[in-house]
Formats: C-alpha cells, structure tokens, sequence
C-alpha cells in the first residue's frame, strides 16, 4: 500500500512543552506517550472535515497549489528514532484529488513539506521530513523510466518505484 509518512517530533515551543507536562501530571503517562496522545489528537482535528468536506490539510494543499483539493485519507502511528517512540501523520496514498475535476494527481515533494512546516510552526511540533513507502502506480500521462528492470517515474526530482513491470523489448 502506498503511503506518505511524516514524522514529528518533541514540542518546540515552552507552551506546548508544558501541556505536554500537564498531560503527563493528570494521566501518569510517560513523556513519549503524552506526545503521541497529543499529536494524535492534532492530527484528528486537523483531518476532520468541514461543511465543504475538505479539512485543514485538504486547505493547506489548496492553498499551495491554487486549485481546490482533497487528501487521500489520514491517519496516526509511531516510528522509532535513536531509542524514542515519536509519532507520525500517513498521507494514505501518493496522489490527490481535484475537487472540480476528480482528476488524480500526484503528491509532490514541495505539498507534504508545506503540510509538516505548517505543524511545526503553527502546532509546534518538531517536522524531522518524510518518506514515501510503496509503489505508486502511474497515471496516463507519467513517463515510464526502467532501470534494471524496475520501473520508475519521476517526480519532484527524484524517481519513484511503480506498482507494475517493464516490458521487456
């Protein structure tokens, strides 16, 4: 299944370090765990729709690329870094959808970093990037590129792995 992972990290500001404190005072929890609970429950809210059916990361993305559009769907888990469990939002799929046309396309590179710089920022949690996991599979209109009988399109400067084989000549 393809999907895109942000990973977040520690609160970055003194008032979020100390709701984070709160949380851990009035449940018992770790420190790692009141992070996780608390992103959690930011990412929730932040995918939660609108009259419009579109949420704050569908506005962000439109507002990024001046077209109205729609997320695939998002969800909440956890990676490990250097010992710590730390949480992070999954974009789950590589492409968005035009809301005026239905038109699938993919999500580039500069979309999820203005989605992660906008929690760091305005939610003040830690953006450490993203990967994409899986295979995209291409639209029409991609350019099949086979390297060592794998195939790849390119996209926002790099080539990503697609969900089917080259055919041999």
């Amino acid at each position: 299944m393809a999907k895109i992972e942000l990973f977040l990290g520690s609160p970055t500001t003194a008032d979020r370090e100390d709701q984070i404190e709160e949380l851990i005072y009035d449940l018992s929890i770790s420190m790692e765990t009141a992070v996780i609970f608390r992103a959690r429950a930011l990412i929730k809210w932040l995918s939660k729709p609108n009259k419009d059916d579109q949420n704050y990361l569908d506005l962000l993305a439109t507002v990024d690329i001046n077209h109205s559009v729609q997320l695939p769907k998002i969800s909440c888990g956890v990676y490990k870094h250097n010992g710590y469990v730390l949480p992070k939002m999954i974009i789950n799929g590589f492409h968005l959808k035009d809301m005026s046309t239905s038109n699938q396309y993919f999500i580039s590179n500069k979309v999820i970093d203005v989605i992660g710089f906008d929690i760091e920022n305005t939610f003040e949690f830690e953006y450490w990037g993203f990967r994409r996991v899986g295979k995209v599979i291409p639209s029409k209109s991609d350019v099949i590129y086979c390297f060592g009988d794998r195939p790849h399109i390119y996209h926002s400067g790099q080539f990503i792995a697609v969900d089917q084989r080259c055919a041999q000549l």
